[in-house]
């Protein structure tokens, strides 16, 4: 007798499934964030441009006197060039196959409250142990600025947690 079990087929995340996560992480950034194509103000001491990019496409740093976008066409090609590798980044942190969905939400997050919060969160522990109900249920737990709930982190991270849960469509 054979005591060798039969393999079992892993979920394996293909290429659409790559294109469709950044698609949904995009739209929900371009949702969120809005765009301004001048520098603004954003939580001290840091600037925002374009769909809250507080840094340029090479790392320098937004600020007061950062030229502005010319368009909304540069301001979409810097999310595009801001979220490619910040998208790698969550997907090498996620040991565990996502729906796209489901990483886009996970994108998003990461936008707002950075890579290494959600590296270093339970939520991310929670996701990488399969265990999504949990996972969903730290979402709200990231609605803080300055030590006071903020409305609009509340909105982000309910959205987010739907998201990530299929309760509603990107």
């Amino acid at each position: 007798m054979n005591d060798i079990p039969a393999p079992v087929a892993e979920p394996v995340a293909l290429p659409d499934d790559d294109a469709r996560a950044l698609e949904i992480g995009a739209t929900l950034i371009r949702g969120q964030e809005g765009c301004t194509l001048i520098p603004q103000p954003d939580t001290p001491p840091h600037w925002q441009l374009g769909y809250g990019c507080n840094t340029l496409a090479d790392g320098t740093p937004v600020g007061p006197q950062t030229p502005p976008l010319p368009d909304i066409t540069a301001a979409e090609a810097l999310l595009q060039a801001m979220l490619a590798p910040r998208a790698a980044r969550v997907s090498a942190l996620v040991t565990v196959y996502l729906t796209p969905a489901q990483r886009g939400a996970l994108y998003d997050f990461s936008w707002n409250e950075g890579i290494d919060a959600l590296a270093t969160s339970t939520l991310l522990r929670l996701v990488n142990v399969g265990d999504f109900a949990a996972a969903a249920e730290e979402f709200p737990k990231w609605v803080y600025a300055g030590g006071r709930v903020l409305p609009d982190l509340v909105r982000r991270r309910a959205l987010e947690r739907a998201i990530f849960l299929g309760l509603t469509k990107p």
